[in-house]
């Protein structure tokens, strides 16, 4: 298994990594879309908007992740959001969420960004598992509130 980074030199991949994001999104009660799940990973790397780390087992794609940079005005500095980490379930408990995650620190660290931020949800008792083993504290301070303006 290897971890590769998704850049505009290798969108070659994209498909197979719509098909992962598509299950992502399924995952968490949306209904499947390839092609906007294609279309959305596009842009996001063709805009350079975030990066997209994938996790390869010989030809398949068997998990991804997906980091947005941010800021954080407090603490004036750059932050780093692992928004999206999904491992096929086939593929799970070996490891391949630990290093995607480790990816991401090293990947930060490299930006000098001095914090990484995540969310996931409550039921998901076994990422919150591997984020804790890696180090990732919950957040006991601070209310999070969405506003859904188009669904």
């Amino acid at each position: 298994m290897i971890i590769i980074k998704l850049t505009k030199d290798n969108l070659d991949l994209l498909d197979a990594v719509a098909v992962i994001f598509n299950q992502y999104r399924i995952f968490y009660g949306k209904n499947s879309d390839l092609d906007a799940a294609k279309k959305f990973l596009h842009e996001r790397i063709t805009n350079k908007e975030s990066q997209i780390f994938i996790a390869k087992d010989n030809k398949k794609i068997v998990g991804f992740m997906q980091l947005y940079q941010g800021f954080s005005s407090v603490g004036l500095r750059k932050i780093c959001i692992l928004n999206d980490l999904y491992i096929d379930e086939n593929y799970r408990k070996i490891g391949i969420g630990k290093s995607l995650i480790r990816e991401a620190k090293n990947s930060a660290l490299r930006k000098n960004i001095t914090k990484i931020t995540l969310t996931t949800a409550k039921i998901n008792k076994q990422a919150q598992k591997l984020y804790e083993s890696e180090g990732y504290k919950k957040e006991e301070e601070f209310f999070v509130y969405n506003l859904e303006l188009n669904q």
